[in-house]
């Protein structure tokens, strides 16, 4: 099977990986304290795997609580489905990870948002409001003893975790018995 031509549909869960990050800080010193001083080695192996689809990680922005993120990226598939939110989620992910973006501002996530045609009013109202605080604070607490991002669930019957590759999903696909198209 040609996994450029394998269409299924996805459902983003949010995940928390520091929910003690209460201010923004310098993404260096964050994984510096985190990880060790030597914490550009050690993501080394998750920095080529995301060169493949044209990510850097330049370690140059900020660690931010990526709660209310998480809000926007939900409240979008929610209203608009999961294509909408793959557009906010992967502006997210430009903003944080490649433009070192703080990712709590609600600027940033107005512009990560407005990708998907949520206008920027929908989001700042959500924003100053409890809407998906607890749906969202819910999801995360359910993954808590998650110990590698990103994690999977496949049809209910496979879980796993880690950065795989296109070809990875098409084996546990047709492993399942789940149709691929031919096209």
């Amino acid at each position: 099977m040609d996994p450029e031509k394998t269409e299924f549909e996805i459902h983003y869960v949010p995940y928390h990986v520091d929910p003690s990050i209460t201010e923004p800080r310098p993404v260096k010193e964050y994984l510096s304290g985190r990880l060790g001083p030597d914490f550009e080695s050690k993501l080394a192996g998750a920095r080529e795997a995301a060169s493949e689809f044209g990510y850097t990680f330049p370690f140059n922005g900020f660690a931010a609580n990526t709660f209310d993120a998480h809000r926007v990226i939900t409240y979008t598939g929610n209203k608009l489905g999961w294509k909408a939110q793959q557009k906010v989620l992967d502006a997210t992910f430009e903003a944080y990870f490649e433009e070192g973006k703080d990712v709590s501002n609600p600027a940033v996530l107005v512009e990560c948002a407005a990708t998907a045609g949520v206008p920027e009013a929908q989001v700042l109202a959500l924003l100053s409001s409890d809407d998906l605080k607890a749906e969202v604070q819910r999801q995360m607490d359910a993954r808590r003893k998650i110990g590698s991002i990103p994690g999977y669930s496949i049809d209910g019957k496979i879980s796993f975790t880690g950065t795989q590759g296109p070809e990875t999903f098409t084996d546990i696909f047709e492993d399942l018995g789940i149709p691929l198209l031919d096209a």
